[in-house]
């Protein structure tokens, strides 16, 4: 507190402080033993992965790296796995990510702006509801995302599950313009494809035979052993079945040539349908 109170600051920083000292020694100091505990704890926790060494060194030393650097064309490459560093490498991610969401979105855009895209693979690591916001918006500031992820289990998951956690990510998804699906064995990624794609009526053939006990002879000889009754109906069926992406090719040898169906509503101006069967192949 005291470096902070000496410290140089402007007319915002001087209004954070004024807030940051009336609750600590205001507010927080009156509040009872349980609710302070609660609160210090989960500050403590969330700040304490800060003071990792690599962590502090990468958002808390000096350094030449700009954030508006993306905004001249710069790529940033962020390589804090969690398989690699756990909650602290997928707490990294997910602060840098803020970051340039912010700085995009604080951006002013005229006819010489590039546009900034937010790159993520295994999203389910580093998807918060805050994403959704930004994917919302991003695009008047000349933002975009691409996001890949194994299937939309993993993102209900890593939001708690449930209806509510169904809601979010699908909310989120929505928000993209272009969905591609690959090869996947489950289910419920599987039927949201195929949702994706839409439906088409096929009619349906049905027969009823009852066959009659006391036919004879005779009455095999003329066909009337039995009574049937034909009928039809018309349904609605799926353009692509949920079984079709469990069917299709990954990028394995010798062809390393991997199967996928792209959502695009651009599509239906090109080819009279908004989704596309392609084939993904190295060498193009």
């Amino acid at each position: 507190m005291e470096k902070a109170h000496y410290a140089a600051k402007n007319q915002a920083d001087g209004a954070d402080y004024e807030t940051a000292k009336n609750f600590l020694l205001g507010e927080l100091l009156n509040l009872n033993d349980r609710t302070k505990t609660s609160i210090t704890s989960t500050v403590s926790g969330m700040l304490s992965k800060m003071l990792r060494p690599w962590l502090q060194a990468l958002y808390g030393s000096t350094s030449n790296v700009r954030i508006q650097d993306v905004f001249e064309g710069r790529w940033f490459y962020i390589d804090t796995s969690p398989i690699e560093f756990g909650e602290y490498g997928t707490y990294s991610l997910i602060m840098f990510k803020h970051l340039i969401q912010r700085a995009i979105m604080r951006r002013r855009v005229d006819k010489h702006s590039l546009p900034v895209a937010l790159m993520f693979d295994e999203a389910q690591t580093v998807f918060v509801t805050a994403d959704r916001d930004y994917q919302a918006v991003c695009r008047s500031k000349l933002g975009c995302t691409w996001a890949a992820t194994q299937n939309l289990t993993g993102l209900y998951a890593v939001l708690g599950g449930g209806q509510a956690a169904e809601a979010q990510a699908k909310s989120w998804l929505a928000l993209f313009g272009c969905k591609i699906f690959g090869a996947n064995t489950d289910w419920l990624c599987n039927t949201y494809a195929s949702e994706m794609c839409g439906q088409h009526r096929e009619w349906m053939m049905s027969t009823n035979s009852n066959e009659r006990g006391d036919a004879t002879v005779f009455d095999t000889l003329i066909a009337q052993r039995g009574l049937s009754s034909p009928g039809g109906s018309e349904q609605y069926q799926p353009l692509v079945r949920p079984e079709t992406f469990v069917r299709l090719r990954k990028p394995e040898p010798p062809t390393y040539e991997a199967d996928a169906i792209v959502v695009l509503p651009r599509l239906q101006q090109l080819i009279g349908r908004h989704w596309a069967e392609v084939t993904f192949r190295p060498d193009r």
